[in-house]
């Protein structure tokens, strides 16, 4: 719990690698707290180790299913790799699972407007 901890501190003054580098020890040393893997794949993102936090999340979404800020990260992580329709794909799976998650309807809009959905991107936008 110390590293996680240390990690965070990390994160909070941008040290992301430091960061990542403690939450890897601390998920070595707890594999059993899966929690970790989420915060493992934001690091990696802010990083833009994309590959990266793409395997964390996978991982995390095998023992949490239907968490949608998973799908949320997943959108984040596909749009950055170029695949615009997994992003949406994933940002819409994000508000089925709570349809009052912003963060998934704010990113869905924008995943429409990658693709040059104008109608639907202002649709998630009203």
């Amino acid at each position: 719990i110390n590293l996680v901890k240390r990690a965070n501190e990390s994160f909070d003054v941008g040290e992301y690698e430091k960061g990542l580098d403690l939450l890897e020890e601390a998920y070595h040393i707890l594999p059993g707290y899966k929690d970790i893997l989420i915060q493992l794949a934001k690091a990696a993102f802010n990083i833009k180790d994309y590959e990266k936090a793409r395997e964390y999340i996978d991982e995390y979404m095998e023992f949490f299913p239907d968490d949608p800020e998973g799908y949320y990260l997943l959108a984040k992580i596909e749009r950055k790799l170029g695949n615009k329709d997994k992003a949406l794909s994933f940002a819409q799976k994000s508000i089925e699972i709570d349809k009052n998650y912003l963060k998934g309807i704010v990113f869905t809009a924008i995943c429409y407007n990658d693709i040059g959905d104008k109608i639907n991107s202002l649709r998630y936008l009203k």
